[in-house]
Order: structure tokens, then sequence, then C-alpha cells
């Protein structure tokens, strides 16, 4: 399953739960990628566009701790300021 540039418009909860359900659809062994827009670690890497009415994005560190309490081993897999791809892989 893959999501990109969608995720950052749910807020915290909303993507925790959103990252809940796809564990619960998902096939052991199924893996889970995620493109999406970050708050980077360092606010000078911030270089795509956002508006606070739309954008809510999180830190990488921060969705890999909800992906991993859904369940799921995540990973960053690529990133690039303030842009990330994130590797989820259901056991």
């Amino acid at each position: 399953m893959v999501s990109a540039l969608a995720v950052h418009h749910l807020d915290g909860p909303a993507k925790a739960d959103l990252f809940t359900r796809v564990a619960a659809v998902l096939r052991p062994g199924g893996r889970f990628v995620l493109g999406d827009v970050v708050v980077p670690d360092d606010p000078r890497d911030a270089r795509t566009p956002t508006n606070a009415a739309h954008d809510k994005p999180s830190g990488a560190r921060e969705q890999i701790g909800w992906l991993h309490a859904a369940g799921f081993r995540a990973r960053i897999a690529w990133q690039r300021h303030d842009l990330v791809v994130l590797a989820a892989d259901l056991p």
C-alpha cells in the first residue's frame, strides 16, 4: 500500500488512527510506504510550502512511533529536507 503527499493533511491523532487501520487490512509481510512532507528536525530544512489551514505535517520520527504502535516495523527509507519516504513492514 502506498500513500504520497496526502497524510500531511491529517492531524497527529488522525495519522495514528490511519496507521492502525492500514495495519488492520494488510496481510502479514505487507508493506506500507508513505511519501510525504514532514516537519524537519532542522527548521532550515523546511522547503515545501504549506498552508496552516490545510496542512498538518508531523515529524518523521513521530510518525515512525505511531507506525510502531500500530504494529509495523518502520524506518526512514529516504529523506531530503522536509520530504520523507517511510517504509513500514507488518511482521
